[in-house]
């Protein structure tokens, strides 16, 4: 068994979890986009590292007096700071679905390893124990069939 945690979340802690999740997703939603595919297709990617020139160009315009009419300034310096705290946090949710995924397959995987452990040995039994053979059948079908052989998990 690979998954070495000493302390797993009670059914309050688990709600606690779920009810911050809720918190966060509720104070998000009204403030961010929801794009579809064809969306994030469409959208102009930004060169890398332009975020500290945009502050400094923004300032050369302002100090020319050239402000373009599709781009005012306040416009622009607006979605400097979405981008800003919206960034700070994309880190720390990729950080925490790294760990969940990451111990979600630990467990998962340890799981489907002590599956496998008892049901070769109480197949094996099987042959002998007429009892733990006809409870076994169903498990049997399921190692058998295979529309169950597919190892994708959609949520690892």
């Amino acid at each position: 068994m690979a998954i070495d945690i000493d302390q797993i979340l009670d059914d309050a802690q688990i709600e606690e979890v779920k009810g911050h999740l809720n918190a966060v997703d509720g104070i998000l939603k009204p403030t961010c986009k929801v794009m579809t595919q064809e969306e994030r297709i469409e959208y102009l990617r930004a060169r890398k590292g332009f975020e500290g020139n945009l502050s400094l160009l923004l300032q050369v315009a302002r100090d020319n007096h050239i402000e373009l009419p599709a781009y005012p300034y306040t416009a622009l310096e607006r979605a400097i700071k979405i981008q800003d705290y919206l960034n700070l946090m994309n880190e720390q949710i990729k950080s925490i679905q790294t760990m969940v995924q990451d111990t979600y397959r630990a467990a998962r995987a340890d799981a489907w390893e002590g599956f496998l452990n008892y049901y070769n040995v109480l197949n094996a039994m099987a042959n002998s124990m007429p009892d733990v053979k006809s409870r076994m059948k169903g498990f049997v079908e399921f190692m058998s069939n295979k529309s169950n052989k597919n190892t994708n998990d959609e949520n690892a």
